[in-house]
């Protein structure tokens, strides 16, 4: 995704050396922060999968109820 880090002290670095002993390199540093939405901010819900998932429902227990069915017939 060619994107690191966000760091505060990061300055006009194009990469940023990471303190310890592991010697690690952020190649690809943010420039601002990700601003997360807060739990007032309303979230965006694609409306047009429900019914995709209300068929795939009702298809799963279709299919459970002819698995049932056969097997009933079978031990008949």
């Amino acid at each position: 995704t060619l994107e690191g880090n966000y760091w505060s002290d990061r300055g006009r670095r194009n990469k940023y050396l990471i303190d310890g002993d592991a010697n690690s390199v952020d190649l690809y540093p943010l420039k601002n922060p990700t601003v997360l939405p807060d739990d007032n901010y309303p979230l965006k819900t694609n409306h047009s999968s429900i019914p995709s998932i209300f068929s795939l429902f009702i298809l799963v227990i279709i299919a459970k109820r002819k698995r049932n069915n056969h097997k009933m017939h079978k031990t008949s």
